[in-house]
């Protein structure tokens, strides 16, 4: 009886431990010095780090690496400005399963923004 009540212990913490559904689509919405910023990015997780690709209005996917770490979710892609290469890092909190908000950084502008996540219905 003693080992079938820790088995169930274990089986318990094991499920409070386990890490939030992140990996799927999300919408991202926001501003960076009144540019609007609109894409869908699509994770993939694995341990705490981050792959997977975001794609703008316009229709060009992106590259993205980051980390998760329970409610702290950093991803970066690399793109182009006025020919110039920039890197664009999203750095966020995770308000829920499906809701994140955070601060863009654009650099090497050095100029900054904000964004909101929310997490794409799953596909039937």
């Amino acid at each position: 009886m003693k080992r079938l009540v820790l088995v169930g212990s274990v089986c318990a913490l094991s499920a409070l431990a386990a890490p939030k559904p992140f990996a799927g689509a999300w919408k991202i919405v926001g501003d960076v010095s009144g540019t609007p910023v609109s894409q869908t990015c699509t994770f993939a997780v694995k341990d705490a780090v981050l792959t997977g690709a975001c794609v703008g209005d316009e229709g060009r996917s992106l590259d993205l690496t980051g980390e998760l770490h329970e409610t702290s979710v950093t991803w970066k892609v690399t793109a182009e400005w006025d020919g110039s290469p920039i890197v664009v890092t999203f750095s966020g909190t995770l308000d829920t399963d499906s809701t994140m908000a955070g601060k863009i950084d654009v650099q090497p502008f050095g100029v900054e923004g904000t964004f909101k996540g929310t997490k794409a219905p799953p596909a039937s």
